[in-house]
C-alpha cells in the first residue's frame, strides 16, 4: 500500500512541477510579446504576424486565454483563423473537424483570400504553444522571407540560428 501511495505522490509531484513550468512559459511568452525577437539570450524567431496571433489570445492581464479543458501541462494549439484562445488537443481536433471542407478551410489565414486548391499548412512551436496556420503560396513565401531575415539578425547578434538549432537537436 505504501509503495502505491509513494508512486502516486511522485507522479503528482512530477505533474505539478510540469504544470508549473508550462504555466511559467505561457506567462513569460505572453508578457514579452512586445520585445524584439532577440533579447537577453531569447531567440524565438517569430514574425510580426505570428506575434499578432499570440497577442490576440491574451487577456487584459496579458495571460493567455485557454479553452479551460487542459488540467495538465499539455501543448496548446493556436489556430491562425481563430486566434482568440489557446486550445487543448481535444478542442483543437474538434476545430479541425468543424473546419474540414468549409470555405474557411481554403482561406489563407493572412490575406484572407479563398483558394480553390490546398493551402500550405504550417506549424510553429513556442514552448507549449503550437501555432497552426494555413497560408497561400504568396503569404507563405513572405513569412519564410521574414523568418530568414530574423534568423540572420539573431545570428548577427550572437544568437543561435534556426539551422544550428535544428542541427543541435
Amino acid at each position: 500500500m505504501s509503495g502505491r501511495r509513494a508512486r502516486r505522490e511522485r507522479q503528482e509531484a512530477l505533474m505539478a512541477a510540469a504544470e508549473q513550468e508550462s504555466r511559467r512559459v505561457l506567462v513569460a511568452v505572453g508578457a514579452h510579446l512586445d520585445r524584439p525577437t532577440f533579447t537577453e539570450g531569447t531567440d524565438d524567431h517569430l514574425t510580426d504576424w505570428e506575434r499578432g496571433l499570440l497577442r490576440a489570445a491574451l487577456d487584459e492581464r496579458e495571460i493567455f486565454r485557454t479553452c479551460g479543458h487542459a488540467d495538465r501541462p499539455v501543448p496548446f494549439i493556436l489556430f491562425g483563423h481563430r486566434a482568440d484562445q489557446l486550445r487543448c488537443a481535444v478542442c483543437a481536433r474538434a476545430e479541425g473537424l468543424r473546419l474540414k471542407g468549409t470555405a474557411e478551410d481554403h482561406t489563407c489565414d493572412i490575406c484572407r483570400e479563398v483558394w480553390p486548391g490546398l493551402l500550405l499548412r504550417g506549424l510553429r512551436q513556442l514552448g507549449p504553444v503550437l501555432i497552426s496556420v494555413g497560408l497561400c503560396e504568396a503569404c507563405s513565401a513572405a513569412q519564410r522571407t521574414e523568418r530568414a531575415a530574423i534568423d540572420r539578425t539573431v545570428v548577427a547578434l550572437g544568437g543561435q540560428g534556426l539551422a544550428e538549432r535544428r542541427a543541435a537537436s
